[in-house]
């Protein structure tokens, strides 16, 4: 079952909590080219990385180009880490994944991070090249 929170001063998020989740988090950033997809169009993966991980997974719905531009998504992936911060979870208490475009900006939300010294647990992106 997908949870949807609203949280000030942070982009919705769509949870996926399976049973007996442990205390720590992904957020995961959808793929799309910064300008398609949603946590709706990557809920089947999304799901399967809750029950296999038994964590939380958290889909931030970042601002889209091109009615938001750049540094829009990324302001939105950093606004996510900063609620789940103020909500209690700890940097080591956190993962950062993405497939295609949501790769990079877990990876840019990694640089400022780590330029904080408040790097995550870990980081998984992903992408698939030409065929």
């Amino acid at each position: 079952m997908v949870e949807r929170e609203h949280p000030e001063n942070a982009p919705e998020l769509f949870w996926y909590r399976p049973p007996a989740a442990r205390p720590k988090v992904l957020i995961y950033f959808h793929g799309g080219g910064y300008i398609a997809g949603s946590p709706r169009s990557h809920r089947g993966l999304l799901a399967a990385l809750a029950t296999t991980t038994g964590i939380a997974v958290c889909a931030p719905r970042y601002r889209l180009a091109p009615e938001h531009a750049f540094p829009a998504a990324q302001d939105d992936a950093y606004a996510a880490w900063r609620h789940l911060r103020r909500s209690g979870f700890a940097p080591g208490d956190i993962a950062l994944a993405g497939d295609s475009a949501g790769g990079g900006l877990a990876l840019s939300l990694l640089a400022r991070l780590c330029a904080e010294s408040t790097p995550p647990a870990a980081l998984a992106v992903f992408s698939r090249g030409p065929t």
